[in-house]
């Protein structure tokens, strides 16, 4: 039988660290700019669940084909 690999389309923060290879600073900052999409919900009731972030795969991988090529 073979193993079906699913790639995410969402990462948490820290993925996006691990995926990307960048400073998790740096990837808040291109949040807080709008490079990169991200949608925020919370876990629980709403009250006293937990925030979370959720960051767009393509989205970074778009905001890194747009960078300029290095010299």
């Amino acid at each position: 039988m073979s193993e079906l690999r699913v790639e995410p389309a969402w990462f948490s923060v820290r993925q996006a660290v691990i995926y990307t290879g960048l400073a998790e600073r740096t990837l808040r900052r291109e949040l807080e700019k709008g490079s990169i999409k991200c949608r925020l919900y919370t876990t629980g009731d709403g009250k006293s669940g937990r925030r979370r972030r959720l960051i767009s795969k393509a989205s970074i991988d778009a905001w890194i084909e747009a960078l300029p090529e290095s010299a």
